[in-house]
């Protein structure tokens, strides 16, 4: 009887120690990844003219190398546009919009090697 006393007595100071230390941060793929939004200016889609934001993520400990990708865009011949991102050194994801446009396109949450080089269209609706 006395050991499982001094067992509950030990489990209700735990978690008083575990509650005043207060909540835990919420464990999601966003806090780990950092943004950087380089824009690609007059992109010719759909038949209008946009600024095409292209965001980069990195693993925040690396977020000083989002900075090194680079973005270009291309008009394709059936009117479709092309969107050509060079990634940083780190491993990295990438999507695009248009705002408020309703432009967008990316590869998802797929993690892209170090430097690799991407393409993809943007589309309207696409998310």
């Amino acid at each position: 009887m006395k050991r499982r006393l001094t067992l509950i007595l030990a489990a209700i100071l735990v978690a008083g120690a575990l509650l005043a230390r207060g909540p835990a941060p919420p464990a999601t793929a966003a806090a780990e990844w950092c943004d950087t939004d380089p824009t690609i200016p007059d992109v010719a889609i759909g038949g209008g003219h946009y600024v095409v934001h292209v965001v980069v993520s990195v693993h925040s400990e690396d977020r000083q190398a989002a900075h090194e990708a680079t973005a270009t865009a291309r008009t394709l011949a059936d009117g479709r546009t092309l969107i050509t991102v060079a990634g940083p050194p780190v491993p990295w994801r990438v999507r695009a919009y248009t705002a408020p446009a309703g432009y967008a396109g990316g590869i998802g949450d797929a993690i892209h090697a170090p430097g690799a080089r991407v393409a993809f269209i943007v589309t309207e609706g696409q998310s």
